[in-house]
Parts: structure tokens; sequence; C-alpha cells
């Protein structure tokens, strides 16, 4: 949001605002990872993807690995499961570039495996 409106873009603040926000939105529920990263790697940089209640800024890709800038307040530890199946909670609450394949708390999930809507400006 604070980014597009430095270029005189205004978007909603929420993340279900933006999906209709921009020019055009794709669906990528039905998209597997591979197919995820291959169809992002094919936007405009600057474009958004979005899972419910987050928001990243996609900002390029590196040997087929989307990056994104977001930010974070914190992202699962793979390391330490639970013993109710989620992962330890590691607080980070910073504006972050990272790859797509950090996992969230909620299911152990990757970024990536989330992603279900791409919005271009």
């Amino acid at each position: 949001n604070e980014i597009y409106r430095c270029f005189g873009i205004v978007i909603g603040r929420n993340a279900s605002d933006q999906v209709y926000s921009g020019v055009k939105s794709f669906d990528l529920t039905n998209m597997n990872s591979e197919e995820k990263k291959r169809f992002i790697s094919k936007l405009p940089i600057g474009s958004e993807l979005i899972f419910p209640g987050h928001t990243t800024l996609y900002i390029g890709s590196v040997l087929g690995e989307p990056y994104i800038l977001h930010a974070l307040s914190s992202i699962g530890n793979p390391n330490k499961v639970l013993s109710n199946g989620s992962l330890e909670r590691v607080f980070v609450s910073e504006i972050v570039i990272s790859d797509t394949n950090i996992q969230r708390v909620v299911e152990g999930k990757t970024f990536i495996e989330s992603f279900d809507v791409a919005v271009c400006y």
C-alpha cells in the first residue's frame, strides 16, 4: 500500500481489498508450487502475491525462485513442531525480502503453497 502510494496508485489497506484494486487478478489455487513459481516468474515486478491475511510484493526471481518484499511478524520454525502439529512461532517483526519457501506457523505451509491470488497493476 505504502509503496504504491509513492507512485500515485491508491489501493486498499487490507489484502481482501487489494485483490480488487489491480488491473488484473489471477487465481492460483489450482496450481502446485512449481506451477506457481513458473507463473509468478512471468508476472511484472511489483505484482502482489496474496494469501488470506497476508500480502507480498513480487520483486523478481533468481534461478526460478520468486523473491518477495513484505511485512513479516512471525514465521514457523520447521525444526520445532509442537504437540498440536503446528510449528513453533519465531517472531521477526520486520520488513523483509525473502524467498517463498519460508514456512508459516499455520499448518506449516510455505508461502508458495499458500498464495491463492496474484494481482497486477
